[in-house]
């Protein structure tokens, strides 16, 4: 994981973004089986949970969308180095 967030994003805060993934990941596998059991619960079937976490993930989808599209040009740049002559 920390080599392909190194290679998406460099190594300056690469540990930052690394502590928030396994932070959203681990939030992410005491919420997520929580949803599942609550969705089980109250209709007896796996269906609508799966419609929940679809919904989310198309909500992601758009999210990641926008950000990639009207996201601040300055914070997402990639800087390249220039040739020395």
């Amino acid at each position: 994981m920390p080599a392909y967030l190194s290679d998406i994003f460099g190594t300056k805060e690469l540990s930052a973004i690394h502590g928030r993934v396994l932070t959203a990941w681990g939030s992410a596998g005491v919420v997520g089986p929580t949803i599942v059991s609550w969705f089980w619960e109250h209709t007896h079937s796996y269906a609508d949970t799966l419609y929940f976490f679809g919904a989310c993930f198309v909500l992601n989808l758009l999210i990641a969308a926008a950000l990639k599209i009207y996201g601040n040009p300055a914070v997402v740049s990639v800087k390249i180095a220039q040739p020395h002559s």
